[in-house]
């Protein structure tokens, strides 16, 4: 927030992209930033590889079947714009709806106390079978970021780990995650940061039969094969350089 320090790391960050040779960015939405920033740059996307986290899912739940279960993972913080994904959350039917929050962070203690609702379940930091066991039972994962300036511009690993587990994704960010779930089909993407916004997110991943789940699951699954696994990146690195 300080606007000295942000000048300051600009001007650093600016004349590193300059004094470069080749520029790799972390997506899509990057590339054509730095392409429109540096045209006479060598400019290629090079996505972040993801470690192997989830085995195979079971097939997903028809929405008649029970609550719709949405599942978060990751930083309990300010940054992740879970204030708006609660607030949302808790003004649904609680018969109809399960939210899941694994993780830790400095607002873990503070959010847990404030939204105490019988159908939100805060886990904590879990790993393994544990996590495995969410994933399992999870309808949509949810991606919240609170994106701003070049930040926009960046894919949280968060969402290679989500594709990876073969379930959509709610994605209530702006920017390059946005775009990349839109793009591909894999889950829904809020039309703006607003907590109606966000409800009507919820409310129309409700209404989505269990098939169509399984195949925005399986697109973002195709999506991380073909992009985020570790021997396709290292090939488009090596044959970059």
């Amino acid at each position: 927030e300080n606007k000295l320090l942000k000048k300051i790391i600009t001007f650093f960050q600016d004349k590193m992209w300059k004094c470069s040779d080749i520029l790799f960015a972390e997506s899509e939405l990057l590339s054509k930033y730095l392409k429109d920033q540096l045209p006479n740059k060598n400019v290629i996307t090079l996505y972040n590889p993801v470690r192997k986290s989830f085995e195979n899912r079971d097939t997903i739940k028809s929405r008649n079947s029970g609550p719709v279960v949405f599942s978060y993972t990751g930083n309990i913080g300010k940054a992740q714009s879970l204030e708006l994904v609660l607030e949302a959350f808790i003004k649904l039917n609680e018969d109809h709806y399960i939210l899941n929050l694994c993780g830790n962070g400095a607002y873990l203690e503070e959010f847990s106390c404030r939204y105490n609702k019988r159908n939100i379940f805060w886990h904590g930091w879990i790993t393994g079978r544990d996590l495995e066991e969410i994933s399992r039972n999870t309808d949509y994962f949810i991606l919240s970021l609170n994106s701003v300036g070049r930040q926009s511009l960046i894919l949280p690993s968060k969402i290679q780990t989500y594709f990876q587990s073969k379930k959509p994704v709610i994605c209530i960010s702006e920017g390059a995650s946005k775009e990349l779930v839109i793009a591909t089909n894999s889950g829904l993407a809020c039309e703006s940061m607003s907590i109606q916004n966000v409800i009507n997110t919820f409310t129309l991943a409700k209404s989505i039969d269990g098939e169509e789940r399984i195949k925005m699951g399986d697109n973002g699954f195709k999506f991380y094969q073909e992009n985020f696994m570790s021997e396709s990146i290292v090939k488009t690195f090596i044959k970059a350089i």
